[in-house]
């Protein structure tokens, strides 16, 4: 058993405190901060769970805790943990800026306040890793915190998770770019792309690259593919056109040229996929 000193009472149920050998954590629990002053005494026994602040990490999450409360770090610590059980390596600050994210999502909730995720089936086709995790996490957060997050949550919850695993622009403006582009092949071709399309999700993994070369203007050289590149266009005019207005698309917002290897790969895909749902139309 070991009793340490209340530094600050963060809330009712958490407390920053002291212990003798000087070390500095967080205590929370069910009312362990209730009515604490500076300088009572505690019984860490008492707390459910307690952080040791020996990093500048954890001090971050210490001064959250004056904001927020501790049980969305809690279940934010269950959504980290289960993403890293789930094959995912993740930067130690995503619990900060998760558990920021995950408090001010209740709080929008319960003011009334929701903003629509534009990008959900992109995220859901681009980071299906991600979205699962972010699904289970959206819906632990509903259990355990008693509100009803919306789908949209599952997104943004999941973009939270790609920003702390790679190195790379940030996940939001990657989905920019990438949305940009998927629905410039969406409606100048007039169909959907089915998540459970094997074609469909090699596509997307295409322009996920593309969207990276594009975010940091990676010019590299045009590659030997002229000659498939005219048989393609001349196979598929309508591919042609879309790919033309994904070139302009690239130049206009982000000052890249599509190289012809890149159109010519892009034509390959929609080959696959537009090619096939067209022969299945004259089939019916």
């Amino acid at each position: 058993m070991s009793v340490m000193r209340v530094v600050r009472a963060l809330n009712n149920n958490a407390v920053s405190a002291v212990g003798a050998d000087g070390r500095e954590a967080v205590l929370t629990g069910p009312g362990i901060g209730f009515g604490r002053k500076p300088g009572d005494e505690v019984d860490e026994a008492r707390a459910e769970k307690v952080f040791f602040i020996n990093t500048e990490l954890q001090a971050r999450l210490l001064a959250l805790l004056d904001d927020i409360d501790p049980i969305h770090v809690e279940v934010t610590e269950a959504i980290v943990a289960h993403a890293r059980e789930r094959g995912l390596s993740l930067k130690d600050q995503v619990l900060v800026s998760l558990a920021d994210h995950i408090s001010f999502a209740i709080e929008r909730l319960r003011n009334g306040t929701h903003i629509p995720f534009l990008m959900l089936s992109e995220v859901r086709l681009s980071y299906p890793r991600e979205f699962e995790v972010a699904e289970w996490g959206r819906q632990l957060v509903n259990e355990r915190c008693h509100v009803r997050l919306p789908e949209d949550e599952t997104a943004y919850i999941a973009l939270q998770l790609v920003n702390a695993s790679l190195d790379q622009p940030d996940a939001y403006r990657l989905m920019q770019c990438m949305t940009g582009i998927l629905r410039i092949v969406e409606q100048d071709l007039g169909a959907g792309l089915d998540e459970r399309d094997l074609d469909a999700m090699r596509l997307v993994t295409h322009v996920r690259f593309l969207a990276q070369r594009v975010l940091g203007q990676v010019q590299g050289d045009d590659g030997n593919v002229d000659e498939l590149r005219d048989y393609l266009v001349a196979r598929n005019p309508s591919h042609a056109t879309c790919v033309g207005h994904v070139r302009a698309y690239l130049s206009d917002e982000y000052g890249y040229q599509l190289r012809n290897d890149e159109e010519a790969y892009l034509l390959v895909h929609l080959g696959r996929i537009f090619g096939t749902q067209r022969s299945n139309r004259r089939d019916d």
